[in-house]
């Protein structure tokens, strides 16, 4: 070796040490990080064999320390949860949910933590009950059940961080939020076995079309939005419920009288996710639609052929059914959810028709309501369907003498054979149900009856 090689040597040896010597403890820790998560422990916020407060590596470089007056607090049964500096700051994520160190938390509400580091994953377990909360990912695990969230677990300054609300709601815990005092207030007993917030479901009278609006406290979920002619009505009507931003807008599928209310809601109010089945359209409707949520920022999700859960409280939630089949109208591949409310099952169609439904006839089970596929058309509500689902109640959205001769006798005299309730929208205008988990009220009682077939005088 020439005498210029072991010189350069040295000096590259000298400054790796120097550079070493200044860097903070923090950083060293973390530059440690592949270690730790070989050994399965973390650092940090409490013992390392039971701590999924310090994860190797960090998402974001670093863990700031909020301003005292941007501070968010946590109280827990009535215990406001201590935090700091070394402990971690609760924040507000880009998607407005507050995220909270999981150790701190989560052992605040008298849960056992621990980590698992090759899957990146928290594990928090209470009285039987264990939820996986996997870092950057938009979902969490409930008892082995994959629970869809709008936000995901972060890790920042070598710390792991969950969306609080979602967690504890999966425990059963009531979670609310005090915008004054920028506090999350949990109580631990929850709602109470059997009981839930009253849950609203409002079919908008938009004519021929369909707008459904999901009210749950302070979660709203609107299902379509009608056509371009019903925009402002839709808007307006949806007004009083929504508190702060629209939570979720979910479009089953591209067609105008589905979507074309959908671009003045976006434009309207601040929407946090929307969710359709991925199809596109040469339609200007459907471009506009899609500029918007471009343009406003939503989060945006491809819904189609998934299972999706979107918990709402402890006791209510809305499911995607990941419908399975390939086909060409657009129709057919409607997105199908069911919002389950306790013991409440509201199943809600899109333009759902016979084909789709005989192709995932196993996927459907007993409910309470239907929102009847395709305005209640001849090619929707098959009898094999309806025997698979039984509804009691079947909701129909169309407008008066509509050119489609929406709804049809023969779809209409297969839900008098089941034996259920049949309302309109164009009959009885917006249907409002209401249920407290247990029961449900809808706020007309004018039925429909064989007489307001729209094709009864062929």
């Amino acid at each position: 070796m020439s005498k210029k090689v072991t010189i350069a040597l040295l000096l590259i040896l000298v400054a790796g040490t120097v550079a070493l010597a200044m860097m903070p403890p923090k950083a060293i820790q973390a530059s440690g990080g592949a270690q730790a998560e070989e050994d399965g422990r973390l650092q940090g916020d409490g013992p390392a064999e039971n701590n999924a407060a310090q994860a190797a590596g960090s998402s974001d470089g670093g863990s700031p320390v909020p301003p005292v007056a941007d501070r968010v607090s946590v109280v827990i049964d009535g215990v406001e949860v201590s935090y700091s500096d070394h402990l971690g700051w609760p924040y507000i994520d880009e998607n407005r949910r507050t995220q909270t160190p999981v150790n701190q938390t989560m052992t605040s509400f008298g849960a056992e933590v621990s980590w698992d580091a090759k899957t990146r994953t928290a594990r928090v377990e209470k009285d039987g009950c264990v939820v996986e909360v996997p870092a950057g990912k938009r979902y969490l695990i409930v008892n082995g059940e994959k629970q869809e969230m709008d936000t995901a677990a972060s890790i920042r300054g070598g710390r792991m961080y969950l969306p609080a609300a979602h967690v504890l709601k999966a425990f059963g815990a009531e979670v609310r939020w005090d915008a004054q005092s920028r506090t999350v207030i949990v109580s631990s007993g929850g709602l109470g076995e059997g009981t839930v917030a009253q849950a609203a479901v409002h079919f908008i009278d938009v004519g021929q079309g369909d707008a459904i609006l999901i009210d749950v406290g302070e979660f709203e979920i609107l299902v379509d939005g009608g056509p371009r002619s019903a925009a402002e009505d839709v808007v307006s009507y949806i007004e009083p419920y929504i508190d702060g931003a629209l939570d979720i807008i979910i479009a089953t599928h591209q067609h105008e009288d589905h979507i074309g209310g959908l671009p003045a809601v976006l434009e309207r109010y601040e929407v946090a996710r929307v969710i359709d089945n991925g199809k596109r359209a040469s339609s200007q409707i459907y471009q506009r639609y899609w500029n918007d949520i471009i343009e406003e920022g939503c989060l945006y999700e491809n819904a189609s052929g998934q299972n999706i859960t979107i918990v709402i409280d402890d006791r209510t939630k809305l499911r995607l059914i990941g419908m399975e089949g390939r086909f060409t109208d657009a129709n057919n591949n409607s997105l199908v959810a069911c919002l389950e409310s306790g013991q409440v099952k509201v199943l809600l169609t899109g333009d759902m028709e016979e084909a789709l439904e005989k192709a995932n006839l196993d996927k459907f089970f007993d409910v309470d309501v239907l929102k009847a596929g395709h305005h209640g058309s001849s090619t929707s509500s098959c009898q094999a369907f309806l025997e698979q689902t039984r509804p009691e109640t079947v909701i129909i959205s169309c407008a008066t003498g509509n050119k489609y001769r929406h709804p049809n006798l023969a779809a209409m005299q297969r839900f008098v054979k089941l034996g259920a309730h049949m309302y309109g929208t164009q009959k009885s205008g917006s249907i409002l149900l209401t249920t407290d988990g247990t029961e449900y009220q809808l706020s007309t009682e004018d039925e429909l009856t064989l007489s307001d077939a729209g094709d009864r005088d062929e």
